[in-house]
């Protein structure tokens, strides 16, 4: 049996988890008819911070804390299922689960505060045992939040290959030296940064990840390079591997790529379907529109004139074109302005900025009804720091069009910080972050259809409206014993305001024009459903 000894050391906060900002606790609002959320379950805010979610092999869904815990949600209560001394592992970043494995990694910094291993550890479910796949030897940190470190893996639907994402240790590409460390003067990234490598689930024995490029290429794992950091990884029903990547601090788009074997993401010259302006000589962060006031307070993007130079003979993978109708907004590189991409008729690339995207998954079985059969549903964390219009936050449904445009649509926003979802038969599980004081952390349960003619869904909408288009009032029919405890009507730009029913359930539209709505009513039992209507 092999096992596997505690890891221990001094651990950073996750770093996408920088703004520090503390948000009160929101409530969900539905934007698209036929669906509906409820709280699955509260966790407790004494807990550590939650970052992944999984469901066991027809069992119940657990959640990893970012300090190694992983636990159980039964009963509506959590319960803890593994720590650190049964796993080894005292950092979780990514955690995924294949028939009767868990697959979990993380980077774990070493005395000193300099250096960090990374790791990949498999466990048999229910109860062990665990053993390393693979462990890098050890490698510089970043500074600050920039360095993402081992950060996402999946595995791939026949179980062969655990996928695992190195994040890089720069913003940009710029030195990041370290104080009293000679090794990282003029150093940029490693070679094993921004990497994504495939790895055996069941090597003949520990895989020792080395830091070098001529190893790397040699080894048989690299399958993927210049990913800048990429905290959602998924695999659609096709088989194929899809992550959205979080860009720099300018303002450019949030890449969803493709990513196939021997696949270049462009990073460090191209981010975000941009090129890097580090790369030229005459670049004046003073006078560029997209660098964001205080964005350089660290001197991120200082003229960099040893900036290795593109090299050639590279076709690099673009992201997606976002047609939009959601997640589309851009800042204009000569007036500064944030405009909405899918109202001038334009693409972006792919999701507004800022908004890192951190959870991922596709409905691989069809199981969803229509629209969403077959699609794509991604959460992102933040919702851009006022930076483009704060956008984000929510649940987006996706659509691939082609092998290089896709939809995005706004499904659900007004969540605190969601971090990840899942699909479970016919129903997703969000798990939210929660707020820096703790509060707020939740797992969601998202409901599909009514009249669906899919078993074990809502057969009944619990309300209906009429007349329906509508006049100067709208009435609520309420065809459940609960009753509705909050109305919010939100306008086709995705504008919210309250509504209060008369006693009789009446709703005064005189002060809405004429266009579409949808109604979301909450009920007493934390279900939210929505409605569309017609103003006329």
């Amino acid at each position: 049996m092999k096992t596997v000894t505690t890891i221990r050391a001094c651990i950073f906060f996750l770093s996408i988890a920088f703004t520090g900002k503390f948000l009160l606790g929101q409530n969900p609002v539905v934007h698209v008819p036929d669906i509906s959320i409820k709280t699955l379950v509260s966790l407790p805010s004494s807990q550590e911070v939650p970052v992944r979610l999984a469901k066991l092999p027809g069992g119940n869904l657990i959640y990893s804390t970012l300090y190694g815990q992983i636990f159980e949600v039964s009963n509506s209560s959590a319960q803890l299922l593994y720590g650190p001394e049964d796993h080894g592992l005292e950092y979780i970043s990514g955690m995924a689960i294949h028939q009767n494995h868990i697959y979990i990694c993380g980077s774990v910094v070493q005395e000193g505060d300099t250096t960090m291993i990374g790791y990949v550890v498999k466990g048999d479910l229910p109860a062990g045992p665990w053993e390393i796949i693979a462990e890098s030897v050890p490698y510089f940190l970043g500074k600050s939040f920039n360095d993402h470190r081992f950060s996402e893996l999946t595995v791939d639907p026949g179980g062969e290959y655990v996928y695992l994402h190195s994040g890089t240790r720069t913003n940009a590409g710029e030195v990041h030296e370290l104080p009293g460390v000679p090794q990282t003067v003029n150093l940029r990234d490693q070679p094993i940064r921004g990497k994504l490598l495939r790895l055996p689930v069941s090597p003949s024995q520990k895989i020792t990840l080395q830091n070098d490029s001529t190893w790397l290429q040699n080894s048989g794992y690299l399958y993927a390079e210049g990913l800048r950091h990429m905290f959602c990884l998924a695999w659609d029903k096709g088989h194929i591997l899809y992550g959205s990547s979080n860009s720099d601090r300018r303002d450019v788009g949030e890449g969803f790529y493709r990513i196939e074997a021997g696949a270049h993401l462009g990073f460090p010259w191209w981010i975000g379907g941009k090129k890097n302006p580090l790369q030229f000589g005459n670049y004046d962060p003073a006078s560029d529109k997209l660098l964001p006031s205080g964005a350089n307070n660290q001197g991120y993007y200082n003229p960099d004139t040893l900036f290795p130079a593109m090299p050639a003979g590279i076709s690099f993978v673009q992201p997606y074109q976002n047609i939009g109708p959601d997640a589309d907004k851009f800042r204009d590189s000569i007036t500064g302005a944030v405009l909405d991409a899918s109202n001038l008729g334009l693409t972006t690339t792919t999701f507004s900025g800022h908004r890192s995207p951190t959870g991922l998954v596709f409905d691989t079985l069809d199981l969803l009804p229509a629209p969403f059969r077959g699609g794509g549903f991604m959460v992102s964390y933040n919702s851009g720091s006022n930076l483009l219009s704060g956008d984000g936050r929510d649940l987006l449904h996706i659509r691939l069009l082609n092998d290089d445009s896709l939809s995005a649509t706004q499904m659900i926003s007004g969540f605190i910080r969601p971090i990840d979802v899942i699909q479970d038969s016919q129903k997703l599980y969000l798990l939210d972050y929660g707020n820096s004081s703790g509060t707020g952390r939740k797992i969601y349960e998202i409901t599909f259809g009514w009249a669906t003619g899919i078993s074990n869904l809502p057969r009944e909408k619990p309300f209906t409206l009429y007349p329906n288009p509508a006049g100067e009032t709208i009435r609520i029919a309420v065809v459940t014993p609960l009753k509705i405890i909050r109305v919010r009507i939100i306008d086709a730009t995705g504008k919210m305001r309250e509504a209060e029913p008369d006693e009789d359930h009446r709703i005064d539209l005189s002060g809405f024009a004429a266009g579409k709505y949808v109604l979301n009513a909450e009920f007493e039992d934390g279900s939210i459903y929505a409605y569309p209507f017609i103003r006329k």
